[in-house]
């Protein structure tokens, strides 16, 4: 989904996806030793809603994310640690009882 060349590509593509750190969504990002060296573009609209739409119609989705698949992998890519979904938590999510049934992707 998001292979970096390095770190900092990394980091800068899922910044990219779910935004840039911010007081309101890791309030303790700036506490961090590093954080304050880089800068990190700062993005008002994440690629996530639109690389997983969930309302598309099916021929025009790229994915098999449900509205529980993309709980879930929001909830997997949230950066501050303690709102984090746990391990536990994300294999116990009700994507995994009630997720899409896998399908034959249609391209055209």
């Amino acid at each position: 989904m998001m292979q970096g060349q390095g770190e900092l590509d990394q980091i800068d593509k899922i910044f990219s996806m779910v935004g840039a750190p911010t007081e309101e969504a890791w309030p303790d990002f700036s506490k961090l030793p590093s954080a304050g060296i880089f800068r990190w573009k700062s993005t008002q609209n994440t690629l996530l809603p639109e690389k997983f739409p969930v309302n598309a119609p099916p021929h025009f989705r790229q994915t098999f994310l449900d509205g529980n698949g993309y709980d879930l992998l929001s909830k997997l890519l949230t950066l501050d640690p303690k709102k984090r979904i746990t391990a536990q938590e994300a294999l116990n999510h009700k994507y995994f009882s009630k997720g899409v049934l896998p399908e034959v992707p249609v391209f055209f």
